[in-house]
């Protein structure tokens, strides 16, 4: 939240809400920043940058965020310029270990039980690195704990090839093989999925 020392009016610099007849008469097509400050003078802006107004926002109840119909968060994101803040409502933790990964399914997502009893959805997703011709691919095990529901069934209905951004808790452990060697195993549970766009059309 913004503070002053003085009023706490904040003045808008551009205007924060148009109707879609203003955002019909727009015809710029270069980003568009708007911008907000205090009256106290050392406070600093805060700026997001919108693509184009000539599209219209639509808002989703699922994530509470409104958004352009052909752009997922994720782009809208990078977007942002490094010095905007981020807000969040999960709970502050003193230290913890995150991942973000854009890859392809390996496999199709499957729903399988724990020892006690608990579903839980598991899946793999591929990254390539390296040069055009002589690429990589990393593979990285992805677990997800969410609840039996729509969101769930989505995701498992995913096909094989499947390009998604994924954010997961990461966290290593060790362990010891059948030859009782230590080996090493990376974690990842997933906190947020998005599917960037379908398999591709040869696979």
């Amino acid at each position: 939240m913004l503070k002053s020392n003085s009023t706490r009016d904040i003045t808008a610099i551009s205007g924060l809400v148009k109707t879609p007849e203003q955002l019909a008469n727009a015809t710029t097509s270069s980003p568009t920043e708007v911008c907000a400050r205090t009256n106290s003078p050392r406070s600093r802006p805060l700026s997001i940058y919108l693509p184009n107004l000539n599209d219209s926002l639509s808002y989703s109840p699922a994530s509470n965020l409104f958004v352009y119909p052909e752009m997922s968060s994720f782009l809208l994101r990078r977007a942002v310029p490094v010095g905007a803040r981020a807000f969040s409502t999960s709970t502050a933790r003193s230290s913890f270990a995150k991942m973000t990964i854009v890859g392809r399914l390996g496999d199709v997502p499957a729903i399988e039980a724990t020892s006690t009893g608990r579903e839980i959805l598991k899946y793999v997703v591929g990254t390539n690195s390296g040069p055009k011709d002589n690429q990589k691919t990393s593979w990285f095990r992805v677990v997800s704990f969410m609840d039996e529901g729509p969101q769930r069934d989505f995701i498992a209905s995913l096909d094989k090839g499947t390009l998604v951004y994924v954010e997961g808790d990461a966290s290593m452990s060790s362990y010891q093989d059948e030859n009782q060697k230590t080996r090493t195993s990376l974690s990842i549970v997933q906190q947020r999925l998005e599917v960037l766009s379908p398999r591709k059309p040869s696979q």
